[in-house]
């Protein structure tokens, strides 16, 4: 509640009081003496209920009213320049062309493996280390694939699922990696050796990986991992698969 203007002395002085918790939060009227400080000339005020006998010079009734909220929307941007220190240019993913909008450029980096294309045609490791470099998203994975993979699947089966692959054609492929995750969790690698490549530009193969470390009746979701020969890595799915006891009836 605000107290605006208070009679002192004959004279009126503007002042403001706002209740700030205990007996006098709530709703209700409470009595306001005014009365000099000692060695300065400004009214002081006090809000004593038990003032009963006191002459009233100002009644003034809680605000029982809810705050008032407001939303700030992120103001639009062109390039990261147009953004105030410690921010950059977000795009929607998959456009990297204005209009944007300025977001904090994060600082604590996860180090979960998610490769993303940036808009500036570079691998990274997940989105958010290239939000660190103010770089938006272009699509998820890396930014050119040695393989042309015609089929993934994950097959369940009895405490195990299968996960099945095949290529069409493979361009300075070194291998593949198997990535899970348990339910929504994150994704980690599960094979303890790499997978080599089989294939060839003008020859695809075929692939299967066997993962003996699941339980029956929960979900698991996997992504397969291709590695070139320069390092560069690209993800692809995820297909999910449950396992169960009585597979091929319940599933």
């Amino acid at each position: 509640s605000e107290l605006n203007m208070m009679l002192y002395n004959g004279n009126w002085y503007r002042s403001w009081f706002t209740y700030l918790g205990g007996p006098y939060s709530q709703s209700g009227e409470y009595f306001f003496r005014v009365r000099e400080s000692d060695g300065y000339k400004s009214p002081k005020f006090e809000t004593d209920p038990r003032w009963y006998d006191a002459q009233p010079i100002v009644i003034c009734k809680a605000d029982s009213s809810p705050p008032t909220t407001t939303t700030t929307v992120p103001p639009q941007c062109s390039i990261n320049e147009d953004c105030s220190e410690g921010m950059f240019c977000l795009y929607p993913e998959g456009a990297c062309e204005e209009p944007g909008s300025c977001e904090e450029i994060p600082v604590e980096l996860p180090t979960l493996w998610e490769p993303v294309c940036g808009c500036d045609e570079q691998d990274y490791a997940n989105a958010y280390i290239a939000y660190s470099y103010g770089v938006s998203i272009a699509y998820s994975g890396s930014c050119s694939s040695v393989i042309e993979l015609s089929s993934i699947n994950a097959v369940p089966g009895n405490g195990q699922v299968v996960i099945k692959w095949t290529t069409e054609s493979e361009m300075d492929n070194a291998g593949f990696n198997i990535l899970r995750a348990e339910g929504d969790g994150e994704f980690k690698m599960i094979n303890n050796g790499f997978i080599s490549a089989k294939g060839s530009p003008s020859d695809g193969a075929y692939y299967e990986f066997i993962d003996h470390d699941v339980q029956n009746r929960k979900e698991y979701r996997y992504k397969l991992m291709d590695v070139d020969l320069n390092g560069t890595m690209t993800t692809h799915g995820p297909v999910s698969a449950t396992p169960r006891l009585l597979y091929g009836v319940v599933q």
